[in-house]
């Protein structure tokens, strides 16, 4: 089987393509976002917000969708960035920099969530010629030591509605619209309303939980339930393919 070699010219090639091509696609989102906003503004201008709720709330959705994905090339820049900062240690080094783990981690992990053939490029040829097949591997399919604001933008998901209300608050404020949210978006309230609700009962049901573990582990050797040391909680499905999030 074919080994490459590390060239650290090819490689320092990739990042600044990298670093081109997502800068285009940031500004592409800022564009995008730049559209929904303008959408959403005029639906407020024509005080048509009430009857056309559920396509106020899609192009907001979209609106902060946009956003997310830019913060997250953003990040993604920087990343890529700090590596060419620190090229000469990153190419000294045997082993990668501990300053420099987070970013090519991020890199790794995101080159099979986004379509980015640069990413995909430094993943499976530069960092695996310069740190071997299993560090590629190891980070390719954990997270771990991701940039966690990277992993939040990339989760498919639904938007929370309260970043929704955040949004047309301010993009109100901005055009300096009154806006009441319980008269032109009831139906937002209303599922903000019973999401709070829910939290407050799942709180509560986490309580009572802890109190009667907490009796549990109390309680003497002699038949009774101890809590269950090597149990733990799942952790968070990603599933992600962009898009992201």
């Amino acid at each position: 089987m074919t080994k490459f070699q590390f060239k650290p010219q090819f490689c320092e090639i990739a990042l600044k393509l990298a670093i081109n091509k997502i800068s285009i696609l940031i500004n592409q989102k800022i564009i995008e976002e730049r559209i929904q906003r303008k959408i959403v503004e005029r639906l407020f201008q024509e005080n048509k917000e009430n009857e056309k709720e559920r396509e106020l709330r899609n192009h907001v959705e979209r609106l902060i969708q946009f956003d997310f994905n830019r913060d997250c090339l953003v990040k993604l820049k920087d990343n890529c960035e700090q590596i060419l900062n620190n090229f000469e240690s990153f190419t000294s080094s045997q082993d990668c920099p501990e300053n420099l783990k987070f970013s090519v981690a991020t890199i790794i992990y995101t080159s099979k969530k986004i379509k980015l053939q640069e990413f995909t490029e430094l993943t499976k040829v530069h960092f695996k010629a310069k740190f071997g097949l299993p560090f590629v591997q190891q980070h390719l399919n954990s997270p771990h030591q991701v940039v966690k604001t990277c992993i939040s933008k990339l989760k498919k998901k639904e938007v929370d509605p309260s970043t929704i209300l955040e949004y047309l608050n301010e993009i109100a404020k901005s055009i300096q619209i009154q806006f009441n949210p319980q008269e032109s978006v009831p139906y937002l309230i209303e599922e903000i309303e019973e999401k709070n609700k829910q939290e407050t009962e799942n709180d509560q049901m986490d309580g009572n939980s802890m109190i009667e573990q907490n009796d549990d582990e109390n309680d003497d050797e002699n038949g009774n339930k101890l809590l269950d040391p090597t149990s733990s909680d799942s952790s968070n499905n990603l599933s992600s393919d962009q898009d992201s999030n």
